[in-house]
């Protein structure tokens, strides 16, 4: 429960975004290593310089460096193959605050739902060799039938499900987080037609079949996201007492209004 509500805290961003993520937790130390040679508190210069080291990276350069008021972002050029985990293709989203590196975010496209539980395994066990087992236990590698309730509970509720699990070593910690959702089909042809809307129509329909060839392995409406988050353990930590603590106290006002 804790890592859901700790992820929709830091409010992944959505496909092709870097991930909006801040921080208040000044016990972290800016030294940890968050990923790759990435270390907390490094300046956007030194982050640009170390990216340029990755494989997969072609350039990287600040954006909005001349301007002290502006918040500091690196733009990431990759090569044609881009930067590949487990088969999937990650967006790189270093972010700062206060002009120092506070986090960094791995994000993919919108993969096929039918792909997931081979990917998710992977990154999953990866992560587990890297960092341990997660802090809750309860927290696995996503299988097929996980994925199909995860399409059920979205179907439910209308917005994509997420699933989560947080890691801890040392000083250092990462978030695995899965949203999955099922896209709607393609839409009926428009009542009073006119030239554009019928022109709208058949683009439409060109998008939505253009979306299924992607998934040759299902429907194509079937959809999910992977978002990786590395930050400091501290941050992972102060983060978590926080949700606790909102947590008991939306027990205690729903138990206030219920007396």
């Amino acid at each position: 429960m804790w890592s859901l509500a700790l992820l929709l805290s830091l409010q992944v961003s959505g496909a092709g975004e870097q991930p909006a993520i801040r921080t208040d937790a000044a016990a972290a130390e800016p030294s940890v290593e968050l990923w790759q040679g990435l270390r907390r508190g490094m300046t956007p210069t030194e982050v640009a310089q170390s990216l340029t080291q990755i494989p997969s990276i072609k350039r990287a350069k600040v954006v909005n460096d001349r301007k002290p008021a502006e918040t500091k972002r690196v733009s990431i050029a990759y090569d044609m193959a881009g930067y590949t985990v487990a088969g999937a293709r990650f967006e790189i989203g270093p972010m700062f605050k206060d002009s120092r590196l506070d986090q960094v975010g791995l994000q993919t496209g919108d993969l096929c739902a039918a792909q997931l539980p081979e990917i998710h395994g992977q990154i999953f066990d990866a992560m587990a060799r890297n960092y341990g087992q997660p802090l809750n236990d309860e927290e696995t590698a996503l299988r097929t039938r996980d994925v199909y309730a995860a399409l059920g509970e979205s179907a439910r509720s209308g917005k994509p499900a997420l699933r989560t699990a947080a890691f801890e070593a040392g000083d250092r910690a990462a978030l695995l987080a899965v949203r999955i959702w099922e896209e709607a089909g393609p839409p009926p042809p428009p009542q009073y037609p006119s030239k554009t809307a019928y022109a709208l129509w058949q683009m439409s329909l060109t998008m939505n079949r253009n979306r299924r060839a992607e998934c040759p392995n299902d429907s194509g409406l079937e959809r999910a996201k992977i978002s990786i988050i590395y930050l400091s353990a501290a941050d992972l930590r102060a983060r978590m007492a926080q949700t606790v603590q909102d947590y008991h106290a939306s027990q205690d006002e729903a138990a206030d209004k219920l007396k």
